[in-house]
């Protein structure tokens, strides 16, 4: 098993989703970081006269006196599950309005370690963005595959349009003795390749505002979202960490293996096809949602991708070896998920199908003078 080792930075803010989210009874502020705790916990310990005075405030859903209550009773020493850093709008607009009974300031957490309480990014969020981009990688950048992949996809059943089109891209598909084709998930070339989990920094989160946004229609990025999500470059103090990638080498090049296996990867071809995808798919969200190389949001994203040349001069240009971009995480969009030429998804409100992007984008709130940014791009170098 080979072991290649990357620095990772998001670029732009990332969430991945653990299907969790707090309230204001599981947190307290306290010094701008978000505390949270198990309120059964606190409950536990309280006395008699506080525990009627917790009731007599939960009967009149008063907010604000429970956030106070809580404040007082849930001590860090003792209940604080763990800190998260919080964004200065979140604690201005929570202070403001955490009385407001239709502001539910629920927070969708990262991914934890239930044990520990630390954050962690699966790798099976990059694993899975890998993927994508090699497969977009044989269906589209290798001209003997392309027109077998294209014509598989068209000729299937619209419900089978997704598994067809990875069974032919991955040449998962083999005829049997009765001479009928069958899917072998055991010839598919990722049972050789793993992301190991990637531990974060405590301080390597914080609570942010995401929201919807429309260029060609206002009002929508009012809604307030709140979402833990990875501090970026864009921030001015991202930090780093270290991706892990697996590939067995040894069984991938082993003549009997090569001979069963759909396809062969090595970390050459993982890099370039995901250098190509998602490269293509950065360049096409920025000339639909951003477009004119002065718009701000564009620079501010060129800004985390510059590299000095010989004279030390800020330049951007496309990724390349042994650098290689990803888009993970929630709010990736669609394009970003699916191949190009053979994307179709589907748009229920205007019931009309979507080809390349829609019509929206989802945002993070940056604050100190950064323009909104997209979530989920994140640069890996290899070490």
């Amino acid at each position: 098993m080979s072991t290649f080792i990357f620095k990772a930075e998001a670029l732009t803010p990332v969430h991945v989703g653990a299907g969790r989210e707090i309230d204001p009874c599981e947190f307290v502020l306290k010094n701008d970081r978000l505390m949270r705790f198990n309120p059964a916990q606190v409950l536990n310990d309280l006395d008699v006269s506080a525990r009627q005075q917790f009731e007599m405030l939960s009967a009149r859903v008063d907010l604000k006196a429970l956030q106070v209550f809580f404040g007082e009773h849930a001590k860090p020493e003792r209940h604080a599950l763990g800190w998260v850093g919080a964004s200065r709008e979140f604690i201005r607009e929570f202070e403001s309005n955490a009385e407001n009974p239709s502001r539910s300031f629920l927070v969708q957490m990262m991914p934890r370690n239930p044990h520990s309480g630390q954050v962690y990014l699966p790798g099976s969020s990059l694993k899975g963005s890998i993927r994508t981009g090699v497969v977009n990688h044989f269906t589209n950048r290798v001209p003997e595959l392309k027109s077998q992949v294209h014509g598989a996809v068209r000729d299937a059943e619209k419900k089978d349009k997704g598994k067809v089109l990875e069974q032919k891209a991955l040449n998962r598909i083999v005829k049997g003795r009765d001479d009928r084709e069958r899917d072998e998930i055991d010839r598919d070339v990722f049972r050789l390749i793993d992301v190991e989990d990637m531990m974060l920094s405590s301080e390597g989160t914080v609570i942010s505002r995401a929201f919807t946004w429309n260029p060609h229609k206002e009002g929508s990025e009012q809604i307030q979202m709140w979402y833990e999500r990875l501090k970026s470059r864009s921030d001015g103090e991202g930090l780093s960490f270290q991706v892990r990638l697996h590939i067995d080498e040894k069984a991938m090049n082993h003549p009997a293996v090569k001979q069963s296996m759909g396809r062969v990867l090595d970390l050459k071809t993982i890099v370039k096809a995901c250098n190509a995808f998602y490269w293509k798919r950065l360049q096409a969200e920025l000339d639909k949602f951003w477009p004119g190389n002065g718009h701000p949001t564009r620079q501010a994203i060129y800004k985390t991708m510059a590299v000095q040349d010989s004279t030390g001069r800020l330049v951007v240009h496309q990724v390349d070896y042994p650098r290689m971009l990803l888009r993970v995480g929630r709010f990736s969009h669609f394009e970003s998920l699916s191949v190009d030429e053979l994307r179709e998804g589907w748009n229920a409100r205007k019931n009309l199908p979507i080809k390349d992007m829609g019509a929206t984008r989802t945002l993070c709130h940056m604050g100190d003078g950064v323009p909104a940014l997209p979530f989920g791009w994140i640069m890996l170098a290899l070490i």
